[in-house]
């Protein structure tokens, strides 16, 4: 008979890490779900517990940061992370841009949640050996059942503070939100503002929090 753990790591790609298994492995074995588990707490290179200047290390400055009035701190990142460089070469129209953002909130210095809203912009991003373009059964599969947004674009899983975006059809995972907390889930929007030149071309694209 084939156990849950068997199954789940039977969808590890044949390239997946030591510490992608490992993920795997103490999420299904996990008994308090309301934290990730130690070797569950890293989105590619950024990593919940630390320093906010980790993530300042990975995506450079931040394009645009808000400060709640709880004390949490969140800071937002354009990607792909060479857009306005590629805009400023080569303006497009309004219809032709194509961006994500990614969010890192911090409290008490420290990061607290790492959300990945980039529609599959930031490949680098992948969690226990899932990454964007994958099958969202998948995650399913590993995380349990989950919560399914109106629009069928989020996939929140009560049991642990982890949450899925997907494409419209909610078939393909295209980025990850991983947290201390579900509540650390819950963050500032920031809203994109193209910059366009005389004939309407964007050449430039800035983001600001609030209205």
């Amino acid at each position: 008979m084939i156990t849950l753990l068997s199954l789940a790591l039977s969808l590890l790609p044949a390239t997946a890490s030591t510490s992608d298994a490992r993920c795997q492995t103490d999420l299904i074995h996990s008994h308090s779900r309301a934290s990730l588990p130690a070797s569950c707490r890293s989105l590619g290179r950024l990593r919940l517990g630390e320093p906010i200047g980790l993530a300042t290390s990975v995506l450079g400055a931040p394009d645009a940061r808000t400060m709640a009035a709880n004390g949490a701190e969140t800071l937002a990142w354009i990607v792909p992370r060479t857009l306005n460089h590629a805009l400023q070469r080569r303006p497009v129209t309004a219809h032709q841009l194509k961006y994500g953002v990614v969010y890192v909130v911090a409290r008490n210095g420290r990061i607290v949640s790492i959300r990945d809203e980039s529609g599959g912009l930031a490949p680098n991003l992948g969690f226990a050996g899932l990454k964007a373009g994958d099958a969202v059964g998948r995650a399913d599969t590993l995380f349990g059942r989950p919560q399914v947004s109106r629009a069928g674009d989020y996939r929140s899983y009560p049991a642990l503070p982890i949450a899925i975006h997907t494409d419209d059809e909610g078939t393909t995972i295209e980025g990850f939100d991983i947290a201390e907390r579900s509540a650390d889930l819950v963050g500032g929007e920031a809203r994109g503002e193209p910059q366009k030149d005389g004939t309407g071309m964007v050449q430039a694209l800035r983001l600001r929090f609030g209205r």
